[in-house]
């Protein structure tokens, strides 16, 4: 009687129409970011909770000053404005950001945009894998394995690393497109170029961990993409079209670092190889389901289920098996480090970032493979499978009762938020700038010298104005942390030099005036941000509507037909 109903149970699945499955991916949404973001209208603060909720809050106050596109974060520091729009992307915040402006608190408006990201999380995951697979009980077996996985769960819970978040939201888009040029579906390059692009915009170091993830894949792929070359010319096509789509943040990037020394280029506040763990530590927190690197007992007892039954899976899940494995060894302290502190790769800070490879691969892996170890017997995977997400669930639930209580505050607690908090890193300050120091000590216009009278100073969003009259030439510090784009004109008789960055507080602006007159300074931008978002905007609006007439003309024919 049980394996008829399972029988029945399995084979109705693909019947149920896609709003039951949103439906079904709602309740899990709200039930794993109930305890860290709902219970008690209290926030958990992980790790960087309070960098992204200034972000959230500083692009709010933008978009009510009419500054729709802001390059920097004028919100930070004090009111000193931070250029992490430049190099850390707000497009994917614009929900949480458009929340506070029809008027719900910081507090509510992040916590509907966290029960937003996450039910998106699961629905990207289930039609990223049915595009692949064609298999709806496999989509939603993968999205469920996805959207709760431990690494994912412990970013919401314990780091509260909303741009690691967004990147595992939009990282299966990247995988599936990834799969679709080298496996023979390469005219839709486009969704590779997608993937990444919304990577990119969602967090840079997950990124280049992808890129990494990439040249391992097509490694592994070089008979096939030597035997389809064509693959390798659609591969061009999609880096080509990524670079167009994301080249809106990506050249100004690269004109600030050309520009001025920052942080991220000088300091090394953390290494790769003091920062990892061994296997062993990894395994424990994984079994014992706590830690803010929690790989989950998951994956590991996938990893070795997968390997007992390697000779039943394809090529391609031996394919990201492998990979996942490799990337687990390298968040390891086995693997040498060292030898990266000096490079690129440095950036990425934490080696168990790598984590975010092993768990879409694993669970890819698992949701495709299930069915062929349980070959013939189609209702024991099934029951297998919905074990393995009850007990996910379970667990999933036990985390965030132990490690989503420890630290928590009132919605309304984030009304007095100050801008403060630039991350950890503090990576986009000018290179040897005393943050601290500098906001202790600099509370508005600054100048050591008495030959110069300064009244009617005025901020309005970023622009500051003063009335001045000074003879001999003076120079004078502005509250306002340094970076290309900020210009400085006066009106009246007294003349004023280019900004400049101050030789007294290294990492503000300074500007030398003389004369009597009034200043406007304010940041102006720069032309190769203007370009790059003309040719980044141009570049979606055509793919969007290549998109809209290839649908157009697929449903004229099958109608015709």
């Amino acid at each position: 009687m049980l394996k008829v109903k399972m029988k029945k149970l399995f084979k109705e699945i693909p019947k149920l129409p896609i709003g039951y499955l949103y439906f079904l991916f709602f309740v899990i949404s709200y039930i794993s970011v109930y305890v860290p973001y709902i219970q008690g209208m209290k926030i958990n603060l992980g790790h960087d909770t309070y960098f992204h909720l200034n972000r959230i809050e500083s692009l709010y106050n933008a978009i009510s000053a009419g500054d729709y596109f802001p390059r920097i974060a004028h919100f930070f520091a004090f009111g000193m404005g931070y250029a992490s729009s430049i190099f850390y992307s707000d497009i994917f915040l614009y929900p949480a950001a458009l929340l506070r402006c029809v008027g719900f608190s910081l507090g509510l408006s992040y916590m509907y945009y966290m029960l937003l990201v996450t039910f998106l999380t699961f629905v990207v995951a289930y039609h990223s894998f049915h595009s692949i697979s064609h298999s709806k009980q496999k989509s939603l077996f993968f999205a469920i394995l996805y959207g709760l996985s431990s690494y994912r769960i412990a970013d919401v819970v314990v780091r509260g690393a909303l741009g690691e978040i967004l990147a595992l939201m939009v990282l299966p888009i990247a995988l599936a497109g990834l799969i679709q040029i080298v496996r023979g579906n390469e005219k839709k390059f486009y969704v590779l170029s997608t993937g990444m692009a919304s990577l990119f915009f969602s967090h840079t170091l997950s990124t280049l961990i992808f890129c990494l993830f990439i040249v391992g894949y097509l490694l592994l792929n070089i008979p096939i993409l030597v035997k389809e070359k064509r693959r390798i010319v659609y591969l061009i096509y999609a880096t080509l079209l990524t670079i167009l789509m994301v080249i809106v943040n990506l050249l100004p990037t690269v004109e600030q670092l050309i520009f001025q020394k920052l942080n991220v280029q000088s300091d090394q506040i953390f290494d790769l190889q003091t920062s990892a763990a061994s296997i062993v530590e990894y395994i424990q927190n994984a079994m014992l389901n706590k830690g803010f690197n929690n790989l989950g007992w998951l994956i590991i007892v996938a990893i070795l289920f997968l390997l007992i039954r390697i000779k039943r899976i394809t090529v391609q899940n031996k394919q990201l098996l492998l990979l996942g494995i490799v990337f687990f060894v390298l968040a390891t302290d086995h693997f040498p480090h060292y030898l990266f502190h000096d490079t690129m790769f440095n950036t990425i800070q934490f080696p168990w970032r790598y984590f975010i490879i092993v768990t879409i691969s694993i669970t890819w892996v698992l949701a495709d493979s299930l069915s062929v170890i349980f070959r013939n017997k189609r209702y024991q995977s099934f029951v297998v499978a919905s074990c393995a997400v009850l007990f996910l669930l379970g667990s999933v639930i036990h985390f965030e009762l132990v490690e989503g209580k420890k630290y928590k505050m009132e919605y309304n607690s984030f009304s007095k938020l100050d801008g403060y908090d630039l991350g950890v890193g503090k990576e986009y300050l000018p290179a040897g700038m005393n943050y601290q120091k500098t906001v202790n000590e600099i509370s508005g216009i600054y100048t050591s010298s008495k030959d110069i009278k300064i009244n009617d100073a005025d901020r309005s969003y970023n622009m500051i104005t003063f009335n001045y009259t000074a003879n001999p030439p003076t120079t004078v510090t502005l509250p306002i942390i340094y970076y290309k784009g900020y210009v400085a004109e006066v009106t009246g008789s007294g003349k004023i030099s280019k900004v400049e960055e101050s030789k007294e507080f290294k990492g503000l602006s300074e500007v030398t005036v003389s004369g009597e007159g009034t200043v406007e300074f304010w940041y102006k931008g720069t032309i190769i941000q203007k370009v790059s978002f003309g040719v980044s905007l141009v570049t979606w609006i055509s793919l969007a509507g290549y998109l809209i007439n290839k649908r157009k003309i697929k449903y004229r024919t099958n109608n015709e037909l």
